[in-house]
């Protein structure tokens, strides 16, 4: 799988899913990916919900109860990511040293990046900004 594959599904999701409501509907390694991103996007909202002071305190505290659940399901489809490359790539297990984020810590730093675009572009375009 190429990077571009992750980051072109990303970026689709995030646009299809502001326009249609979230869905996930890939299979395998792609499907780990769309999960996780689902996962950021939702995150995302939460945090927005979170941060506002006009929905009164019962919806903040709804809101940071959710943002715990998503954070735990991306940790969850993060490690997922890892165990399906370990699997695949059978790499050594010792004698090697980390210098990096898992490749599922990478591939989520990328969704988390999408939506970042995404929004940032939103607001750029804003007709007040």
């Amino acid at each position: 799988m190429k990077v571009s594959e992750i980051t072109g599904l990303q970026e689709q999701r995030t646009v299809a899913w502001h326009e249609a409501g979230p869905a996930s509907t890939e299979q395998g390694l792609l499907g780990l990916v769309e999960l996780n991103h689902l996962e950021n996007f939702l995150l995302w909202h939460e945090e927005d919900i979170a941060r506002r002071d006009d929905l009164g305190p019962e919806r903040v505290v709804q809101a940071k109860r959710r943002i715990d659940g998503h954070n735990q399901r991306r940790n969850d489809l993060i490690e997922k990511m890892d165990q399906h490359f370990v699997r695949e790539l059978k790499p050594r297990t010792s004698g090697c040293s980390f210098n990096s984020e898992t490749p599922g810590m990478m591939i989520d730093r990328l969704s988390i990046l999408a939506l970042k675009h995404y929004h940032m572009n939103e607001e750029a375009n804003r007709a007040d900004a």
